[in-house]
């Protein structure tokens, strides 16, 4: 749908909007589904938004938005859940030239406050329920122009949720750096960043996601990954938003997602590794969705979790682990059929997690740990001064088109970026190394290396040995009052015997540095990865 032309003078002659990526797909297979909605399965029926509906429905949003004065450059701060109504919005923001923030649905409330201080929004747009938050917080109150979702509140202005018709207007000529979205880090090792990506930017991410999944138009993909959905909406992939709370993948009801899987005939899977560990736990119950693709990520990835959830794909198909960050996605894939001896005893014999090789579209160095962090601006030659070989543990830094170049207003770049003669690499706090193949391991946290036995070592080559052990559930390491602690999650009903867990590390460590604990906090966003603040907490308690 497309209409004529707008004449304002401010847009560029070239566009990288990633609107034209979807009006492309509703061009080419308009009645075909865009979005399966199954999140009140089997309770309500699932619902099929086609690519005509949510192009329809984002242009009568736009038109409502920009007719309250939203346009290009505007920052709207969005409260919406992962639904159609979401990327409709999304759709509509874009089209417009506008900014979608989306923050963590998982971070504490204040985080809130900060956001709309930092950012300075236009425009809010919620839920009914989201609009109470205009009550506790006086930055949100403060917010110009207000929005809700499918039902009319006060000081509101209404959007509504089934369009018969929408005028037509073409998407505003996005140059390649115009921001797009702001999404924010997980906070997990400080304050929040503000991750501003361009337009050109999620075009670049679209490429390698559309390069690591192979994406087909026809595919019927689940996902708990609301990025993965917006490759879906521009390669003609139908998504099914599964029953649940994906924000909690590792909650969700196993038994109604396996069934929404076989209703709407899903042919590949996207998540968290907590949400396919639930799944195979409903396998007691239903059959296998037999699966020709699984990609998991977005948490640490063993090759004894890939082994379990082939039980999800057909015969003859492959699981795959994709590793990346919030700045770069994705970074690197391992499909399980590239698992060796050496890759499946790995975890277990101290040498860390496997991760594959490095994308066609990453250029990836392993920089050298010092005392002194290395300088913002560097040559050539003293990037690659400063990088080391194969075997040798550092922290993992890449460079590409869809690695995100800084962050918000410049905070947190020094810390975590490098600028090499103009081209920004970003550094990803992940400690790892690349063996003789070029394949890359990942070892844990570069800020979370202990000493032991005189040795400096990362979590990942103590915790999974530890977890190898006889009744052992869970496992984590780190320094804790000064001193290195391996805490153990018991499995229900079981004792594991401290000798034995000592006996399987590769240095030797006195008994009483090991704690039990009943169990091992897991982050908000993935409820996969160890919460290592939340653990310290823990163990700080009387």
């Amino acid at each position: 749908m497309s209409g004529a032309q707008s004449s304002d003078p401010a847009q560029p002659g070239n566009s990288s909007n990633i609107v034209a990526l979807f009006d492309t797909q509703t061009a080419a297979q308009p009645d075909a589904a865009a979005l399966l909605d199954g999140r009140q399965y089997p309770q309500q029926p699932i619902k099929t938004h086609s690519f005509a509906d949510l192009q329809r429905l984002s242009l009568a949003w736009a038109d409502t938005l920009a007719q309250s004065g939203i346009g290009p450059g505007d920052r709207v701060l969005v409260a919406l859940r992962v639904s159609p109504a979401l990327y409709g919005l999304l759709l509509a923001l874009w089209r417009l030239g506008a900014v979608a923030i989306l923050p963590d649905p998982s971070a504490p409330r204040s985080q809130l406050d900060d956001t709309c201080q930092r950012l300075q929004p236009s425009a809010f747009v919620g839920i009914p329920a989201a609009h109470l938050l205009r009550l506790g917080y006086a930055s949100v109150r403060r917010i110009p122009r207000h929005f809700s979702v499918d039902a009319w509140l006060p000081w509101t202005t209404r959007l509504g949720g089934n369009p018969t018709e929408a005028p037509p207007r073409d998407a505003w000529k996005a140059p390649a750096d115009s921001p797009a979205l702001i999404t924010f880090t997980s906070g997990s090792t400080g304050r929040p960043k503000a991750a501003c990506r361009s337009h050109g930017f999620l075009r670049a991410q679209y490429q390698a996601i559309l390069g690591t999944l192979h994406l087909q138009p026809g595919d019927v993909d689940a996902t708990t990954l609301p990025v993965f959905v917006l490759a879906n909406l521009a390669a003609g992939v139908s998504t099914l938003l599964p029953p649940g709370d994906i924000a909690r993948p590792g909650a969700i009801e196993p038994v109604p997602v396996l069934q929404a899987m076989q209703a709407c005939g899903v042919t590949r899977a996207s998540g968290s590794p907590a949400f396919f560990r639930q799944l195979c736990q409903g396998l007691n119950e239903m059959a296998s969705p037999q699966l020709q693709h699984l990609h998991t990520g977005g948490a640490p990835v063993t090759p004894e979790m890939m082994l379990d959830y082939a039980q999800l794909v057909a015969s003859g198909r492959s699981v795959t682990a994709v590793y990346g960050s919030t700045e770069a996605e994705p970074i690197a894939e391992l499909p399980a059929t590239e698992l060796n001896e050496t890759a499946l005893a790995g975890p277990e014999a101290g040498y860390g997690l496997p991760a594959g090789r490095p994308l066609a579209a990453v250029r990836l160095r392993i920089l050298a740990v010092t005392e002194t962090p290395p300088p913002f601006r560097l040559t050539a030659a003293e990037l690659e001064e400063r990088c080391i070989g194969p075997g040798e543990i550092g922290e993992i830094t890449v460079a590409g088109a869809h690695v995100l170049g800084g962050y918000l207003d410049g905070e947190g770049d020094e810390q975590t970026k490098l600028d090499v003669e103009g081209v920004r690499w970003h550094r990803t706090g992940d400690a790892g190394y690349l063996d003789a193949e070029g394949r890359l391991w990942l070892v844990g946290r570069v800020s979370a290396a202990v000493t032991l036995g005189g040795r400096c070592l990362y979590p990942f080559q103590l915790e999974y040995p530890l977890r190898a052990q006889p009744g052992v559930a869970a496992a984590a390491v780190l320094t804790h009052q000064g001193q290195a602690c391996l805490v153990i999650e018991p499995k229900p009903g079981c004792q594991p015997d401290v000798e034995q867990l000592v006996s399987a590390l590769p240095v030797g460590i006195p008994a009483q540095s090991i704690r039990l604990v009943k169990q091992i906090p897991l982050d908000r966003r993935h409820n996969a990865k160890i919460d290592y603040g939340a653990l310290q907490a823990l163990l700080s308690r009387p």
